[in-house]
């Protein structure tokens, strides 16, 4: 299975599971992930790449992530904004991505 689908597939289980967090409030241990909100439903791609390549196994590069997380974000319907930061020269970068998953 290509990266593209095992990203797929773990961000629908992770939606999944975050949207049942109120009731289980267990469920998302399993991932050892932190999410952005009180609501777990905002991750950071830093946080989204420890969990692919821990608890999904998919041996994902950050560089990887990067590229293919706007493509599956829109195919999933999931918002994303790109984090920008300052760099030594004053220059605007990207440093990763915030992912809404409902």
């Amino acid at each position: 299975m290509d990266k593209r689908t095992q990203l797929i597939n773990a961000l629908t289980e992770l939606k999944n599971a975050s949207m049942l967090f109120k009731s289980n409030p267990t469920i998302l241990d399993k991932y050892k992930i932190m999410f952005c909100d009180t609501d777990c439903k905002i991750l950071d791609t830093p946080f989204l790449e420890d969990c692919c390549n821990t608890y999904f196994s998919m041996g994902i590069t950050t560089e990887e992530l990067l590229k293919i997380i706007p493509g599956v974000c829109q195919q999933l319907n999931l918002k994303y904004v790109p984090v920008l930061m300052r760099n030594a020269s004053n220059q605007m970068l990207q440093t990763h991505y915030e992912i809404q998953l409902w």
